[in-house]
């Protein structure tokens, strides 16, 4: 594999001496790292070098001339242990030899090591004459003295040694990066000056790739993994302009045979680092345009999995499989229907398996991201796929489409390698079995589709998985499992109305009565028909169809059943102004409320009776509200309740982890379309909103509220009433009449509005409607009859004036008084009691008495 290639090193001399130290060698060498300068002002690089040392062969010197870089040997060593007398006699004239060799070539890049030991020191030192170090950079490295190195007792463990092996691996990292850059520089230049070509007639842009992908094996066996996908990512680049100036007319010949006929869609294959077989055709210009876009992911799948970066696999995989799809067709490449399909499907899964082998770390959102936008391609190409070859529910395969499904099977290959887990299958294999029979075909579109969903789930993305949850509903629903498909569809109902897309929540709604339909849940049909009839967002012929069904199924309910259904009134009816004849009113007075609403109906409606429960206040409310009369007392405008802020009436349903936009959005959104054209052909194309600064601003952070999902019927013991009520479509009054019978502080609670067994409840707590109820005391005045004055000591005619106030009597009564001493009020027979007649609230009676 190609992450396991190393530079090679040639080693000549003392072959025992080498194979002793082999080991030492392979293993301290990439102990510490190096910093390599590179040309042209790059960034130097942190790199831990590698070698592969192998014998001495003058036949496998390289030519200067030679264009490789991988299996080229890099640098040269010789060995050397031998006293003096040795040298002489034959080392001596052997590195002669071997130095004539590299020079015959040009190779600049060697080194000789001179092992010595403590007692060749001390026999110097008593013998006054050169040793065989002195006597090597003497007679080869005089001007080159760094291509000469001692190495002291190599095999011992004390600090001399330790000291001296040190050396070595300094000196001979310095002379290896030396002679990869001597390398790489020529290469490189060699490179540019090929590239320049490419406009010249004969280019070949595999030959070049070959040539380029060279460099990228260097880098990799140096262990600069993204200097390598550097690399990769030019030759992607070049490629992608080839194509693009080819579908504007700039042909090359080196395209052509890019363009024939596509006879196999094998998907990417990640099992190997390296597909020589692969490599192969391309260098020879055989490869297909997938054949070849396959190598090229899977070269770069490679690097990045080595730098454990699995996340970013997922990511180009799906730039890859839309830019190889329009290259397709840039090319004019010739495909059986559903090839394309196959191919993507296959190398979803490829990566997919791929990447969570090599993902070392622990789920992250990033990495779940990626591979959730692939798990969703891939269930979009295996849904085409299935729609093709007559496998969808509902659908019989013709004789054509079987034959199809034959042809598919045969373009997929019979690759045996594949990253699949043991548990997994293979994705040709699956691929094959889901279109063998529409059995097998629902089982594993249910799971890609499900797999897609958990993981968008997972990182939050809900949005994306509704949007899965709605092609599941259109599938159960053909397979006559309603009651799946009814919670996906109330799952993407909720997700629109939080976010107030309204048009894409009630053409949900369409959908899910004809799920409800199928279930034969009439209560719920019931109530999803009626938002629908009242809806705004849709035709009058669907609203108008689903009036008639909204009656018709309410007929059947109150013909079986005295049940009660209750459901929220927020699409049927707006109130658009509540406003009372007075904010205060006496005990046992009438009290005039009237109601400014909106009927979204599509034809007049006639209720059996309408209600508006009153509610008393608490200490607090009715402190608010007598704050807010203060306030009309002063500003007798606000005495009305104006309608509630757009929006009140829309169901909010708390979805869990779910953080929706709160700002209200529109239905629609105006948009303008920009299309660039080169010679009639399509260049760009752009879409631009007109008020995106307005629907992308910062919401506010405050918390999102919600209302109560479920609604009950108030108490309706006091409340306002009316019935045989008939709302028409569009504006309608309607005024309401009670008298109060209790004091205090009262607010409007809730409208009900029935018909037949249906009741619709419309909540009006949010509205502060409010009143006060107040109680005057009865009131007793004593005049005389005919003079100003009462006298004192004689009895005397008086008028007793009765105001009774807030309350009244309801049959003759009797008063009697109670007075100070030598004062006494009866009536005129002489009694004590004086009579009343039954009276009103606020009536008034004049007494005749005697005081």
């Amino acid at each position: 594999m190609m992450n396991e290639a190393k530079p090679i090193v040639t080693c000549q001399g003392s072959p025992i001496l080498f194979s002793t130290l082999h080991s030492n060698i392979a293993q301290g060498l990439p102990k510490e790292p190096c910093e390599w300068r590179r040309s042209y002002g790059r960034a130097p690089r942190s790199v831990y070098l590698e070698a592969s040392f192998v014998p001495y062969d003058p036949d496998i010197l390289p030519d200067e001339d030679e264009k490789t870089l991988v299996s080229r040997p890099y640098f040269h060593i010789y060995w050397i242990d031998c006293d003096v007398e040795a040298y002489k006699q034959t080392v001596r004239d052997d590195i002669i030899e071997w130095l004539s060799a590299l020079k015959t070539r040009n190779i600049p890049d060697w080194l000789i090591v001179v092992v010595t030991s403590d007692e060749s020191r001390v026999k110097a030192k008593l013998l006054p004459r050169a040793s065989v170090f002195d006597k090597v950079k003497s007679d080869f490295c005089s001007k080159s003295p760094e291509r000469c190195i001692a190495l002291t007792e190599p095999n011992k463990l004390d600090s001399k040694s330790s000291e001296s092996w040190s050396q070595f691996f300094q000196r001979l990292r310095t002379l290896l990066l030396q002679a990869f850059n001597r390398h790489l520089n020529k290469y490189e230049e060699t490179m540019r000056s090929k590239r320049e070509k490419r406009n010249e007639q004969g280019w070949n842009y595999f030959s070049y790739f070959v040539f380029q992908e060279e460099l990228a094996f260097m880098l990799e066996m140096l262990g600069l993994k993204e200097d390598a996908l550097i690399q990769y990512d030019e030759l992607d680049a070049m490629f992608d302009q080839f194509v693009e100036n080819f579908a504007n007319g700039d042909t090359v010949k080196w395209l052509t045979p890019l363009g024939k006929p596509c006879t196999s869609w094998e998907g990417v294959s990640l099992a190997k680092s390296l597909d020589h077989e692969l490599r192969d055709a391309v260098k020879q210009n055989n490869a297909s345009l997938l054949e070849f876009r396959n190598y090229l992911l899977s070269r770069q799948a490679a690097l990045l999995f080595q730098m454990d970066r699995a996340w970013e696999v997922a990511m180009r995989t799906l730039d890859y499989l839309y830019n190889t799809a329009v290259e397709m067709k840039a090319l004019e490449v010739e495909a059986p229907d559903g090839a394309l399909c196959c191919w993507a499907f296959l190398s979803c899964l490829e990566v997919l398996y791929a990447c969570n082998k090599h993902n070392t770390s622990q789920l992250d959102d990033k990495f779940a991201l990626y591979t959730a936008n692939l798990w969703d391609y891939a269930h979009k190409k295996l849904r085409e796929l299935g729609h093709l070859c007559s496998l969808m529910p509902g659908l019989t395969p013709t004789s054509a489409q079987l034959s199809l499904v034959v042809d598919l099977v045969a373009g997929m290959g019979h690759s045996e390698e594949s990253l699949s887990l043991p548990t997994l299958q293979k994705p040709a294999d699956k691929l094959r079995e889901s279109l063998s029979s529409p059995e097998s075909f629902k089982r594993h579109y249910l799971d890609m589709c499900e797999q897609a969903m958990g993981t968008y789930k997972y990182i939050g993305r809900f949005r994306s998985a509704r949007m899965i949850g709605l092609e599941l509903a259109d599938f159960y629903m053909k397979i006559k499992e309603a009651p799946k498909a009814e919670n996906f569809l109330l799952d993407s109902i909720k997700m629109y109305q939080q976010e107030g897309w309204h048009y894409l929540a009630d053409g949900t709604m369409v959908k899910l009565a004809d799920c409800q339909r199928l279930l034969d849940n009439r209560g719920n049909f019931l109530k999803t028909a009626c938002h629908i009839a009242c809806s705004t967002e849709l035709s009058v012929s669907d609203r108008g169809r689903y009036f008639e069904e909204t009656m018709e199924t309410l007929k059947q309910i109150s013909d079986k059943s005295n049940d009660h259904i209750e459901m929220r009134a927020s699409q049927t009816v707006f109130i658009e102004n509540i406003a009372f004849d007075h904010v205060s009113v006496s005990l046992n007075d009438h009290l005039t409320a009237t109601i400014d609403l909106c009927s979204n109906f599509p034809q007049p409606l006639t209720f059996d009776i309408v209600q508006i429960s009153i509610k008393k206040c608490t200490e607090s409310e009715a402190l608010e509200f007598i704050q807010q009369q203060q306030k009309q007392q002063q500003q007798p405008h606000l005495t009305k309740h104006k309608r509630q802020p757009s929006g009140t009436h829309i169901v909010f349903d708390k979805i869990a982890n779910f953080q929706p936009v709160t700002q209200q959005l529109p239905s629609q959104i105006n948009f303008q379309t920009t299309i660039e054209q080169n010679n009639k052909r399509l260049i760009a194309c752009r879409i631009e909103c007109d008020s995106a600064h307005q629907l992308l601003k910062r919401t506010d952070s405050a918390t999102f509220n919600t209302v109560p999902t479920t609604i009950c019927r108030d108490d309706y013991s006091t409340c306002l009433t009316q019935s045989l009520v008939t709302l028409q479509p569009g504006h309608n009054s309607l005024t309401f009449s009670i008298q109060v019978r209790e004091k205090g502080v009262f607010h409007l609670g809730q409208m009900c509005l029935s018909i037949k067994s249906l009741d619709l409840l419309k909540p009006l707590t949010s509205i502060h409607a409010c009143f006060k109820v107040v109680s005057i005391v009865p009131e007793f005045i004593l005049r005389p009859k005919d003079t100003d004055n009462f006298l004192s000591g004689i009895e005397q005619e008086g008028i007793l004036i009765c105001k009774l106030g807030s309350y009244s009597l309801m049959e003759k009564s009797s008063i009697s008084f109670s007075t100070t001493p030598f004062f006494s009020i009866s009536s005129q027979n002489g009694g004590k009691e004086v009579l009343m007649d039954a009276s009103g609230p606020h009536s008034v009676q004049e007494i005749p008495v005697l005081v």
